[in-house]
């Protein structure tokens, strides 16, 4: 009887992780490409890509594997959850399994997509904010949300 159930269990799990499996694989597979930056949202208002300050990436490249912002810097290795909702993406800072982990959220629209990220106040030495994004709303908060077009080829 125990046997029938682990069975059972098993034919009813396996299809579900498998779906999933292949969810990301495809989401992925859509993200792979060149992105160029078209605007910028904080704090509720809207800037366009041109009004982008020096040394702020203003394309990205993503392969199946990592990001890369196309500036002075190494690729960094990405994963999805696209069965979140919103869509989770997590973008760690570095190789090192013990390197920082970013946490974003998007959303893909053919070839729109929308990166969000809460904005980390260490820069201008305030206390970090490492927590994932809830919504896309950029108005009272510190989320930045980045719309990207995927680049013709």
């Amino acid at each position: 009887m125990i046997c029938r159930i682990l069975v059972v269990s098993a034919v009813l799990i396996a299809p579900s992780a498998l779906s999933a499996a292949d969810s990301v694989k495809d989401e992925v597979k859509k993200l792979v490409g060149t992105w160029i930056i078209v605007s910028v949202d904080a704090d509720g208002e809207t800037r366009p890509a041109k009004d982008i300050g020096e040394g702020i990436p203003k394309k990205f490249k993503i392969s199946a594997e990592k990001i890369d912002s196309l500036i002075d810097r190494e690729a960094l290795p990405y994963s999805i959850d696209p069965l979140q909702k919103p869509k989770h993406m997590d973008v760690r800072n570095g190789d090192s399994k013990d390197a920082e982990t970013i946490k974003w959220i998007y959303a893909l629209d053919g070839d729109d997509l929308k990166l969000a990220v809460t904005f980390d106040l260490k820069l201008f030495g305030g206390e970090p904010d490492r927590s994932r994004p809830k919504s896309f709303d950029t108005k009272g908060n510190k989320t930045i949300a980045i719309n990207l077009k995927r680049e013709k080829k």
